[in-house]
């Protein structure tokens, strides 16, 4: 699955975007979220296209509501969508009509044993606490990736548009496989133009482009427990 990320500030942010993802810099109608621990039902920033080609930044509720929603309330948990539901009918339309993509520095995932999550127990600032135990995951070779997701614009009775979105998963590569029994949908610099064309309308062929990023391009990190320094060893 994937439930938290970090997006960062970074300095030449329009420089690195560009020269990653091979499409223009977005127009920010608000300000990105930026954020070291960023968690679902809250506002994202995710980035579009628009009909005419243009290159949006957009700040979306991240939890999938969609447009015939009554009100625009997170009632249902659909910050994820698995990628074998993506021929069901309102998932299959999303796909081919309103792709995202997610930029994020590193997501993390808790590991998990037979589905069910690994605690550590441990002292924080001279206090013990008892967390899950949590990995980091980042790009060997860039500062951001991009995150594949399906977006819905949601105005009912006039009421303004608000945007939601949900990330897409998959079953996991081998490095992620250690971990968790779920990845998300990372694309690569060649992905991110068609996945964003409007005009790309073929279910299939988005259907292949979503497959694990090769496990060796991914770096892993422990979060918690922390590994103990080279001083706590001896």
């Amino acid at each position: 699955m994937c439930g938290r990320f970090q997006l960062s500030f970074m300095p030449d942010a329009e420089g690195i975007f560009e020269g990653l993802f091979d499409i223009p810099f977005p127009s920010f109608p608000d300000p990105p979220i930026l954020a070291a621990d960023i968690l679902p039902f809250r506002e994202i920033t995710a980035i579009h296209m628009s009909s005419i080609g243009d290159v949006v930044g957009r700040n979306m509720l991240w939890n999938l509501i969609p447009r015939d929603t009554p009100a625009f309330e997170s009632k249902r948990t659909w910050f994820n969508t698995r990628k074998e539901t993506l021929n069901k009918p309102l998932q299959k339309t999303l796909l081919q009509r309103n792709r995202c993509i997610v930029p994020v520095n590193r997501f993390f995932e808790n590991r998990k044993i037979e589905g069910r999550p690994v605690y550590h127990s441990g002292v924080i600032s001279g206090r013990r606490v008892r967390r899950k135990e949590s990995y980091a995951f980042t790009l060997k070779s860039s500062p951001i990736m991009a995150l594949g997701a399906l977006f819905d614009v949601w105005n009912q009775d006039g009421a303004g548009r608000r945007y939601s979105c949900s990330i897409i998963t998959q079953p996991p590569n081998s490095l992620i496989g250690r971990v968790h029994d779920r990845m998300p949908f990372i694309l690569t610099k060649e992905q991110v133009h068609p996945w964003l064309d409007p005009s790309l309308d073929q279910a299939d062929a988005l259907l292949k482009l979503i497959k694990p990023i090769e496990p060796d391009r991914l770096e892993m990190t422990k979060i918690w427990p922390e590994e103990p320094s080279q001083g706590e060893l001896f």
